[in-house]
């Protein structure tokens, strides 16, 4: 029997393992903050801001340090593994550099933030318990894990996240909210990339077509039976949108093409104006693509067009 290998989202671990409400995890009440004038400092939410000592900071760390420790243990026994390689937010993504307000609406600064959650994720790497994503996101780094685990086919895996993009990953997966395993097929994980073409990502910025959410895309995939007919799928709904003229190459893919061989950067084309569906196509599907290895970038290379067209217009 293969020994199973829990490849772990520990992004999710750390969010989890140092709440922003200390008092759920501590009896720490700190001191409400107060401005020049004496006057409370509120939040967004009408609540008042709240200080702590460093020595409560440490105290607080402390704990969720433990936590954190102790959801690997956790996670490890729920789902059944027997080892793990841990993801964590590194720096600079890719996408940052093609898409300029990629994930613009989370905050990055400001008093919501949790200045917890990046300190456990260094402590991790530092610990050796973590892998920092670098250049690219902690998703991307599990997806190359578990193709690195596939075509070596000594170990199995189980994907331990509670990130829904992740099921674009075939595969056996553990979510770590609700404790459920399921596998994910090779069907499943095509049919959720290409419905989210269509659709893009609100959360992350990722607009896809104008006017498709999530329950029109995953219907319009519906309609194909395998990837070359969601290919087809997605190429038409783009044509329509943006326009006709398939050309094999575009200035984009040239870019890619002379830069093959260097680091993950080199895939972070931004683009500057759409000249064509493909060019929109190929924005959409380079934020929203997971790398199966380090210089994996998404292209339209390989797109078919099969007897799906004359299916569709047939209706046979």
């Amino acid at each position: 029997m293969k020994s199973v290998v829990a490849l772990i989202d520990g992004d999710v671990l750390a969010f989890h393992a140092c709440p922003y409400d200390r008092s759920k995890i501590s009896s720490q009440v700190g001191t409400p903050a107060v401005n020049m004038e004496g006057e409370v400092i509120y939040n967004a939410k009408g609540d008042p801001e709240i200080e702590y000592s460093q020595s409560e900071d440490e105290a607080f760390l402390e704990i969720c340090w433990r936590n954190f420790r102790n959801s690997i243990k956790s996670t490890m026994e729920e789902a059944g593994a027997d080892a793990f390689k841990m993801a964590v937010k590194g720096e600079g993504n890719f996408r940052d550099l093609i898409h300029d307000d990629y994930k613009g609406h989370r905050s990055k600064s400001g008093t919501n933030r949790n200045i917890f959650v990046p300190v456990l994720r260094d402590m991790a790497v530092d610990a050796g318990l973590a892998i920092a994503a670098t250049g690219m996101e902690a998703d991307d780094l599990l997806r190359i894990w578990a193709t690195e685990i596939e075509e070596e086919d000594v170990e199995e895996f189980v994907i331990c996240s509670i990130d829904k993009d992740l099921r674009c990953i075939p595969g056996r997966h553990f979510h770590m909210k609700t404790k459920k395993t399921d596998m994910v097929t090779e069907d499943d994980a095509h049919r959720l990339f290409y419905a989210q073409l269509l659709s893009g990502d609100p959360v992350d910025k990722i607009p896809g077509l104008p006017g498709v959410g999530p329950v029109k895309a995953v219907n319009a995939i519906a309609a194909g039976e395998n990837e070359s007919d969601y290919q087809f799928i997605v190429k038409d709904a783009y044509q329509e949108e943006y326009g006709d003229g398939w050309r094999v190459v575009t200035s984009v893919e040239r870019y890619i093409r002379e830069k093959e061989g260097h680091p993950v950067s080199a895939g972070a084309v931004p683009l500057a104006k759409y000249e064509s569906w493909e060019d929109m196509l190929l924005f959409n599907g380079r934020l929203l693509y997971l790398l199966k290895t380090y210089d994996d970038f998404f292209n339209l290379h390989g797109w078919v067009v099969t007897d799906f067209e004359e299916t569709l217009k047939t209706g046979e």
